[in-house]
């Protein structure tokens, strides 16, 4: 019943306290997950104190194994070395250049008015050239995968893609809208 109060019921202050200390209230949960599976208190009192505390510190272990290979990167990171050729196809099937510089950029509108819509394009993916430096995304376009680079100013937007693809969000492919509107660019997931 404890359990269903805190976990169940009360999801956004469940989802809020265990982002902030996730082993503590894993622990918790792993409590009440441990208390929710004896019938009634007589199964409890069956069981010595030292077998307790082995159940629950197993379950315990198990669950932050879970939690925390769960939180691992879920991003699929192939290495690519430099060979003859000046380009390589990403994981979506985009030609890339070594030297990124040689890449196109998006063809990002200017916009004049709030009432007037951006360019929509299918993003297959989101990513950075070099250390983080430069964000570009992956379109399908005229039957085929291009990568290009967005404007620095869109760096933001692209760290948070790739860090929420990096805990196992998926939000690609997707339609996104990209404008330039009063001095701004913007991204939007459609």
């Amino acid at each position: 019943m404890f359990k269903q109060i805190i976990v169940n019921q009360n999801d956004a202050w469940y989802k809020s306290f265990s982002g902030n200390y996730a082993d503590s209230f894993l622990y918790f949960i792993c409590l009440l997950n441990y208390f929710s599976g004896f019938k009634n208190i007589q199964d409890y009192k069956e069981k010595t104190v030292e077998e307790h505390r082995v159940l629950l510190n197993n379950l315990a272990v198990a669950n932050l194994n879970d939690y925390f290979t769960r939180m691992h990167s879920k991003l699929p990171i192939e290495p690519i070395s430099p060979n003859d050729n000046e380009f390589y196809y990403n994981q979506r099937g985009a030609k890339c250049f070594f030297d990124y510089t040689r890449q196109g950029y998006l063809d990002i509108p200017k916009l004049k008015s709030n009432k007037e819509r951006g360019a929509i394009y299918q993003v297959l993916s989101v990513g950075f050239f070099g250390g983080n430096e430069q964000p570009c995304v992956t379109i399908y376009k005229d039957e085929q995968a291009q990568c290009l680079l967005l404007p620095k100013e869109l760096s933001d937007w692209a760290f948070d893609m790739v860090a929420f693809s990096n805990i196992g969000g998926n939000f690609f492919p997707s339609d996104v809208e990209f404008g330039y509107i009063n001095g701004r660019y913007y991204a939007e997931i459609l």
